[in-house]
C-alpha cells in the first residue's frame, strides 16, 4: 500500500479550508514524541484547544460510556493522588504502570522507534480500553508501519466501540480519512464510500453551526455530498445497516422527516444482519426513541 502525501480532506472531502490540517493533535505522536501529550491526561494540547470543535453526536443521544473500566490515570506526580490510592493498591499499581508504559513510549518517539512505541501505547489500551485517543495514535503509528489491519481495528475501536462525545472533530476527521485511505488502496470501495460519508457529515454538522467563510463549501452542499457518498455505500452493500443509520441524520438536517424514518425503519431491518459498534446500536435505539416520542 502506497503512503499518501496530500491532506485527505482536500483529496477525499472535496473542500480545503477546514481543519484539514489540525491534525497535530492525532498525527503528532508518529512524528515526535509523548511530551506533546500534556499532563494532567494523555490528551495532546491542541486537541485539549479544539474541545469547543467537537462536532455534535451523530443521532439525538450521546455516546456510550462504560463505567466499570478503569479511568484514564493521569500524569501528575505520586504525591497529587487522592488517600484511596494507598501505596501497593491496584489504583496506585495500575496508575504507576500506565505512567511508565507512557513515559518508554515518549523515550522510544524520541528516536522515531515506532515499534517499540505502538508496543507501549498497545500494553497501555490493555489497561484503559476506553482511552481514545491513545487508541487514534496507536492506529497513526501503526498505519505508519504499513500494519493497516491492525490501524484499522483501532481506528474503528476509537470511532465506534469506546466512543467519547469529547473527541475534537479533528481526530474524528482523521480516524475517518485514514479508513478511507486504507480502503482505497485495497480496493474495498464499500468502506471507502461509507467512512467519506460520515466524514461529510460530520463535517456538515460543524459547518451548519458556523457562518461559512469566502468560498468555503456550505453545510448544505456538504450534506448533499455525504448523502451522495452514503447511498454510493448503501448500493455497494445493501444488507449493511450502516450507510442507512447515518443517512438517518443526513436526512434529519436536511429537514425532510418522512426520509429519515425511512432510513431508520431500513437500518433496524439490517441491523440483525449486521455487526454494529456499540456507538452506532445506541445511535439506532436513541433514533427508535425519538420517532416513537413524535
Amino acid at each position: 500500500m502506497k503512503q499518501h502525501h496530500y491532506p485527505w480532506l482536500t483529496q477525499a472531502l472535496y473542500l480545503a479550508p477546514l481543519a484539514c490540517v489540525t491534525l497535530a493533535g492525532c498525527q503528532g505522536l508518529a512524528t515526535s514524541s509523548l511530551v506533546l501529550l500534556q499532563p494532567p491526561t494523555l490528551a495532546v494540547a491542541p486537541a485539549a484547544q479544539a474541545m469547543d470543535e467537537s462536532a455534535p453526536p451523530l443521532g439525538p443521544g450521546t455516546s456510550v460510556s462504560t463505567p466499570t473500566r478503569l479511568a484514564q490515570p493521569t500524569l501528575t506526580s505520586t504525591t497529587d493522588m487522592p488517600p484511596s490510592a494507598a501505596p501497593g493498591s491496584l489504583e496506585s499499581r495500575s496508575g504507576a504502570q500506565a505512567r511508565t508504559l507512557l513515559l518508554k513510549a515518549t523515550a522510544a518517539l524520541d528516536v522515531h522507534d515506532w515499534k517499540t512505541a505502538s508496543v507501549q501505547l498497545r500494553r497501555y489500551v490493555l489497561l484503559y480500553p476506553d482511552a481514545v485517543l491513545i487508541r487514534m495514535q496507536l492506529g497513526e503509528l501503526l498505519y505508519k508501519q504499513q500494519l493497516y489491519d491492525e490501524a484499522t481495528t483501532e481506528f474503528r475501536a476509537a470511532l465506534g466501540e469506546v466512543a467519547d462525545p469529547s473527541l475534537p472533530l479533528h481526530c474524528k476527521l482523521h480516524g475517518h480519512s485514514r479508513l478511507v485511505e486504507i480502503a482505497t488502496d485495497q480496493q474495498d470501495r464499500f468502506h471507502e464510500a461509507l467512512h467519506r460519508g460520515i466524514g461529510l457529515l460530520l463535517l456538515a454538522e460543524r459547518r451548519l453551526t458556523t457562518p461559512p467563510q469566502q468560498n468555503e463549501v456550505t453545510g448544505e452542499q456538504l450534506l448533499g455530498k455525504a448523502h451522495t457518498a452514503l447511498v454510493k455505500a448503501s448500493k455497494l452493500s445493501p444488507n449493511d445497516a450502516r450507510p442507512a443509520l447515518y443517512l438517518i441524520q443526513v436526512w434529519h438536517l436536511m429537514l425532510q422527516p418522512g426520509n429519515a424514518r425511512a432510513a431508520y425503519s431500513h437500518a433496524s431491518q439490517l441491523s440483525t444482519i449486521t455487526s454494529l459498534s456499540a456507538t452506532e446500536q445506541l445511535w439506532l435505539a436513541q433514533w427508535g426513541l425519538d420517532f416513537r416520542q413524535r
